[in-house]
């Protein structure tokens, strides 16, 4: 077109007689019309043609009736082409404005022939100027593909947005014949502009930032428009383009392009083929910050999930694969996360659990929106596990698989067996304060009017009047029944802790060989083999040798009478030995143990499973009141290999409480 245009100028005025030619070029943008070329003029000028009312007036005309129009005194003609007289040729193509070709002079050739030919010159313009501008645009597209291609790469290699914006500016830099490109981005929270990327170098290393409210600034004025602009450069000789950024909802940035060489008329050209780039520079922003999004997402869930203390498993609804699992799952298993996938349920969980998530199926269309919870001893992960499956559910709203999560609770299950045994412990221990005073009243009622009875037929069988020989063997059996019941009486005074304990140094050997040597000559009798073993150096303990004595006989004779409804060999063993804070007593039979039933009750009074007048119910229980009198612990078990053993924990002379 640098050619052409002079030859163009030179028909015009040939054809005219003309002694100015000038071509002006519509811009859709401003409605303006702006110089592009001229033959005859010194300067064209910055300032729009025909910008008046008459002179809007005379373009309009002269598009519509879409031939050469001839107009006298137009206000800014005579001025700006030296004559008074103007003949304006449309140039339009297919309907749509390109401009005006206006040829100027004093003495200009009228006439049908020559309107015809100067129509020509306007129509062999109009083709050249529309061809020129459809190369310009397929030009356009081949560098913009370009662009964005050299902009895919560098974002697809690296990821790293800020580097390839660095290559962008320096390729569009040299494209746009700019002194240099910067790319600002916008942080909405901190409401500023950010320099991201620019040709220049040293720009980029002063981190610059702009507020966004500070409309004095172009290139924070332009973010919140929707077209380029052309602003006068602080810089530079040549004008500044600032390109707002726009994405799918929210403004991105602005693209700055500082000293830009823009030839008279490429001014439209150029705003079109800045926006179409500004256009493609905000998609791949956006793309990349969207792409940044979903990877931060997946991190912050794959972080989360592998933080969770519990087990998580996903399986596959039909297959009963894994294909998923956290961090905890692999911990638990001693084996890398990715080695789970694609392997069944059934090579990390127990039967129990395989089966049921089984029967719930993958949902056979009806979507299960819920959980269920249940508690299994799994045998795989060797613990006690509350498991909780919840659908997993797809684009279609079906069951596409199970969500599994483990929780370990062998610790909470352990520490509730042990709430439920102390509060066992502590209700028998109420019962037994309770039952102590109700039978400590008792028994001192009964006491008095005891002795009493004692100490006159003790009177009685010392007398030796006449008559009283034949009453003789019925007083004797009164004496026996009335200290029978004062044993029983003496018995519940113990139970009841009414004897004050008396705490002395001792060594539990001492106690467990004296109660030995009392019941040899009942075992000899009974067939019952007795085996003691009594450790070395025992730690001597605080305590009353009596009662400690009493509760070990009470246990003692309590298996002897255990053994005599068993076969022989029967055996009864006693041993000592040191604990972690003191010293521990156990008393072992092979008898027949202890039923389910009774062993809750085993220390309660008066319980017994001996038939009525075998036994009071008092001996356990007596043993176990002295045992907690010195602070210490009766416990009484089934052994594995048949019979029932006892273990009285007794705390040492330094940790007795006195």
């Amino acid at each position: 077109m640098a050619e052409l245009l002079p030859e163009f100028h030179q028909q015009a005025l040939r054809v005219s007689g003309g002694r100015v030619s000038v071509i002006i070029r519509f811009n859709p943008r401003t409605q303006t019309l702006q110089g592009t070329s001229a033959a005859g003029l010194d300067e064209l000028g910055p300032e729009p043609w025909l910008a008046d009312t008459s002179g809007q007036a005379a373009a309009e005309r002269t598009w519509a009736g879409g031939s050469p129009l001839f107009f006298q005194d137009l206000s800014d003609l005579p001025t700006r082409l030296g004559a008074s007289g103007a003949l304006l040729v449309p140039l339009l193509s297919g309907g749509d404005r390109i401009g005006l070709l206006i040829i100027g002079g004093e003495e200009l050739d009228r006439g049908d022939a020559v309107d015809a030919e100067v129509a020509v010159v306007g129509d062999l313009l109009s083709v050249a100027l529309e061809r020129a501008k459809r190369q310009r645009d397929a030009d356009l597209q081949q560098d913009l593909r370009e662009l964005a291609a050299e902009l895919a790469r560098s974002v697809s290699s690296s990821l790293h947005l800020n580097a390839s914006l660095e290559v962008f500016c320096d390729r569009a830099s040299r494209l746009f014949t700019a002194d240099h490109v910067s790319v600002w981005l916008h942080d909405r929270r901190a409401r500023t502009l950010d320099l991201a990327a620019s040709s220049n170098a040293a720009e980029v290393a002063n981190r610059q930032r702009l507020g966004t409210d500070d409309t004095t600034v172009p290139v924070s004025r332009v973010l919140r428009g929707i077209r380029a602009e052309v602003v006068a450069s602080m810089h530079h000789n040549a004008p500044d383009v600032l390109v707002p950024l726009k994405g799918r909802r929210r403004a991105l940035g602005t693209l700055e392009l500082r000293g830009v060489r823009i030839d008279a008329g490429d001014e439209i050209d150029l705003l079109d083929r800045l926006e179409e780039v500004g256009r493609q520079l905000s998609a791949a922003i956006e793309n990349v910050w969207l792409l940044e999004d979903v990877l931060r997402s997946r991190r912050e869930l794959e972080s989360t999930f592998n933080s969770l203390a519990d087990l998580v498993f996903v399986s596959d609804s039909r297959t009963l694969r894994v294909t998923h699992a956290n961090q905890a799952v692999a911990t638990r298993l001693g084996r890398r996360a990715a080695d789970l996938i694609e392997h069944p349920l059934a090579e990390f969980f127990g039967p129990d659990l395989v089966n049921w998530v089984a029967q719930l199926g993958p949902g056979g269309g009806q979507i299960a929106t819920g959980y269920e919870s249940r508690e299994f001893e799994d045998p795989v992960l060797k613990g006690t596990f509350l498991f909780t499956v919840s659908p997993l559910i797809g684009r279609d709203d079906e069951r596409i698989g199970h969500v599994i999560v483990a929780r370990d609770v062998t610790d909470h299950a352990r520490l509730e067996a042990e709430r439920v045994e102390l509060r066992d412990r502590l209700t028998q221990s109420e019962k037994l304060a309770a039952l102590g005073q109700f039978v400590a009243g008792i028994a001192h009622e009964l006491n008095n009017p005891l002795q009493g009875v004692i100490g006159h037929v003790e009177l009685l069988l010392q007398s030796t009047g006449p008559g009283t020989t034949r009453f003789k063997r019925d007083l004797k059996l009164v004496f026996r029944e009335a200290d029978r019941a004062a044993k029983i009486v003496h018995n519940l005074l113990v139970f009841a802790g009414s004897r004050r304990i008396t705490r002395r140094r001792l060594n539990v050997n001492h106690v467990v060989t004296k109660v030995l040597a009392l019941r040899a000559t009942a075992c000899a009798a009974a067939r019952i083999d007795v085996t003691k073993v009594l450790a070395v150096k025992l730690p001597r303990i605080a305590g009353d040798a009596l009662l400690l004595q009493q509760a070990v006989l009470n246990i003692v004779v309590n298996a002897e009478q255990a053994l005599a409804s068993v076969p022989e060999p029967r055996r009864l063993e006693i041993r000592t030995r040191t604990a972690l804070h003191g010293i521990e007593i156990r008393i072992a039979d092979n008898g027949t143990g202890i039923s389910a039933e009774a062993l809750p009750r085993l220390f309660e009074p008066f319980f017994t499973t001996k038939e009525v007048g075998q036994g009071t119910g008092l001996g356990l229980a007596i043993a176990y009141g002295i045992v907690q009198e010195h602070a210490g612990e009766l416990h009484a078990a089934n052994r594995p290999e048949g019979g029932a053993a006892f273990t009285i924990e007794l705390p040492s002379e330094s940790e007795a409480v006195e």
